[in-house]
């Protein structure tokens, strides 16, 4: 898509003269690296950095956010699933850690951030 957008900016640039040709209104031949081609240069850019904005940035903005709001949201008794793929149950919780139930009597520190999201409990899932 926008590979044709550039196509179609620079199919509406004039063809170039050659240096020898009349230009029409019988003065001198434009200047290599007239304004036309340089606004043409910087709309195919705008149009560029504006695509890799809503393509790259915005969803990964998007992303951050809802999982800032996931991590705020957690509490003791939701099972969660972490980065490394750890499954556990959150026994404890504080503004930087949290202590998660990985097995009957095992318990472990982790950081809060390398929570990867909620995730359902097999009994959960057996009871559907």
């Amino acid at each position: 898509m926008l590979f044709t957008l550039l196509s179609y900016v620079t199919l509406l640039q004039p063809p170039p003269t050659p240096s020898g040709a009349p230009t029409g209104g019988g003065g001198t031949p434009a200047a290599p690296g007239c304004a036309g081609g340089d606004m043409s240069f910087l709309l195919t850019m705008g149009i560029f950095f504006v695509a890799m904005y809503f393509l790259m940035i915005r969803p990964q903005q998007k992303r951050q956010k809802e999982q800032e709001k996931m991590l705020s949201a957690l509490k003791k008794g939701d099972v969660v699933r972490t980065d490394s793929g750890i499954r556990g149950e959150i026994v404890g919780l504080d503004e930087r850690e949290a202590q998660l139930l990985i097995a009957e009597k095992t318990k472990i520190n982790i950081l809060r951030t390398r929570i990867a999201g909620l995730d359902v409990a097999p009994e959960a899932s057996e009871k559907k």
